[in-house]
């Protein structure tokens, strides 16, 4: 899911997801404030740098303070943290486990409606 619909729909499907076993992935752009009873039932969260620091008030701008996002956001119970970090490819936290992931390098053609 993302956060163009509205932050009670996002919640209850959710919720909802979450009880019938199915897997929720939020990417939580357009960033905005999400309340704490929402992130248990998130199995995957992949914010961006820039959202990862607004969803936790920690700056990252840094690796510490990436990784501290990051394990606030696993504290609230999120599963798995990917955050997004454009042509440096992705930092990624599962359960005890932490990684980077290199970017592949690309010739773009057109970036219309790439994001």
């Amino acid at each position: 899911m993302q956060l163009e619909i509205p932050l009670s729909t996002v919640l209850y499907a959710a919720r909802m997801a979450h009880q019938k076993g199915v897997k929720v992935i939020l990417n939580p752009a357009p960033a905005t404030a999400l309340p704490q009873e929402l992130f248990p039932y998130l199995d995957m969260i992949t914010p961006n740098r820039i959202e990862a620091a607004m969803l936790t008030g920690i700056p990252t701008d840094s690796e510490e303070g990436l990784k501290q996002a990051v394990q606030a956001m696993t504290a609230w119970g999120v599963r798995r943290v990917i955050v997004t970090l454009g042509s440096q490819g992705s930092f990624v936290q599962e359960g005890a486990d932490s990684y980077y992931v290199e970017a592949y390098k690309v010739q773009p053609v057109d970036t219309t409606a790439a994001g």
